[in-house]
């Protein structure tokens, strides 16, 4: 049994994206082979391809709480 699923499309959790106003969004979710397994491979390649970013000096600041 194949439980594999993948899903494409926008999905922002905003306030903006919601209500009669909102954005319009939409995803497409599928559990066909041959949709995942291409999805799949475009993630692996880009994944391979992907180069190392360093974090911003205000990112490697250590968390201090004042409480």
């Amino acid at each position: 049994m194949n439980c594999a699923m993948t899903m494409v499309g926008g999905s922002n959790l905003h306030v903006s994206s919601f209500g009669d106003a909102g954005l319009t969004e939409y995803n497409l979710a599928t559990s066909d082979a041959g949709a995942v397994g291409a999805v799949q491979a475009t993630f692996d390649a880009e994944w391979r391809d992907a180069q190392s970013v360093a974090l911003p000096w205000w990112l490697r600041l250590p968390v201090t709480s004042s409480c």
